[in-house]
């Protein structure tokens, strides 16, 4: 697991091309975010852990953008919790980003932290 969690923070550090290509507002980084969270699923389907690892890098890069230029942005702390669903070293950062979409009044967050018996 650890190798996996290096070879993530590596991807997160050189592998954003397309969404520092295209991606200007907060809500631009979210819309490429969740194309890269798609092309995980792909790649994933078709078995190819390597480029799975490579989106899922660029989706975090672009929810943290998103944040990072509006930090009232439930939409990507919920999305970047799905990122971090996929790492089960981070665990409680995913519990916290939900917590935090929850928040900001989120639907989607409430309702999986309901469905957990989490309070927010």
């Amino acid at each position: 697991m650890k190798q996996l969690t290096v070879a993530l923070v590596v991807l997160i550090a050189v592998a954003f091309i397309p969404c520092i290509a295209s991606a200007q507002s907060a809500e631009d980084y979210l819309k490429d975010g969740i194309a890269s969270l798609d092309m995980v699923e792909d790649a994933l389907f078709s078995y190819d852990k390597e480029a799975a690892y490579f989106w899922l890098g660029d989706a975090l890069h672009c929810f943290n953008r998103a944040i990072e230029l509006n930090p009232e942005y439930a939409a990507a702390y919920y999305w970047r919790a799905e990122c971090f669903i996929w790492l089960e070293d981070y665990q409680k950062e995913a519990r916290n980003d939900y917590i935090t979409a929850a928040r900001l009044g989120f639907k989607p967050a409430q309702d999986y932290l309901k469905g957990k018996g989490i309070q927010w």
